[in-house]
């Protein structure tokens, strides 16, 4: 249990000198003064932050070890953000994440996948905001990747979705060439198997897929199940 209160603490701690203390804490103080009431136009980051510094004192003066997800998905931040300190157009990366919620999703879907190519060994260069794709993998042919992680408040809405983020993904790759990457939100009614199964199927009736690209799904969750909750990601590629 020591180990992911600790895993908590270094990512925020990262994130702090990252994003820059003054900033941080301009915008705590802000949030603050609201004194619970919603937050308008406060930076998500800041506001994870924030809220994954009260539950990192809480359980490091409990013991218990009860993260929400906001404080696990910042925790994976920083976590990505470690792994690619080093690659080319890492900073552009930092000022985005600083961004409205729709940016900062997106840049932590971005480094996400990125920073996995990264421990695979790969070189990759992320995009630093002019290019259409998200970031390269850099070979003898660097070969592009666009990422989308769009959000669904209904699954009634699924179809419209599916159909913006395959025009979205698509549209920034240069024609029969390169990777995508999807993260649907998982309703609690499915598992992840099950939601991005259904996801193909919509997919393959409605908007098939160019075989000359590879096309991945992703779905990112909590998992509550064993002795610790963590953030998952089932992975589900279109073939």
């Amino acid at each position: 249990m020591n180990n992911f209160i600790e895993d908590i603490s270094k990512s925020l701690s990262l994130i702090e000198e990252l994003a820059g203390q003054h900033w941080l804490e301009e915008w705590v103080h802000s949030i603050r003064d609201q004194h619970g009431r919603q937050h308008s136009g406060i930076p998500v980051l800041a506001e994870w932050w924030l809220k994954a510094g009260d539950e990192l004192a809480s359980m490091q003066l409990t013991g218990s070890y009860a993260p929400s997800e906001s404080t696990l998905r910042l925790t994976q931040l920083g976590f990505d953000l470690s792994v690619l300190k080093s690659v080319v157009g890492f900073n552009e990366q930092v000022n985005l994440l600083k961004g409205d919620k729709e940016t900062f999703l997106q840049v932590c879907y971005r480094l996400s996948i990125a920073s996995e190519y990264v421990k695979q060994g790969h070189k990759v260069i992320l995009a630093k905001g002019q290019e259409k794709e998200d970031f390269l993998i850099h070979h003898h042919n660097d070969i592009p990747v666009a990422i989308c992680a769009p959000s669904i408040k209904s699954i009634n809405e699924l179809d419209t979705v599916v159909s913006y983020a395959i025009d979205n993904t698509l549209s920034r790759l240069p024609e029969n060439k390169g990777k995508v990457y999807v993260d649907f939100p998982l309703p609690s009614v499915y598992t992840a198997e099950q939601w991005l199964q259904l996801t193909e199927e919509i997919i393959r009736n409605n908007k098939p897929i160019p075989e000359s690209y590879e096309f991945t799904m992703t779905s990112t969750f909590v998992d509550r199940e064993g002795q610790y909750i963590k953030l998952n990601r089932h992975y589900h590629k279109i073939q």
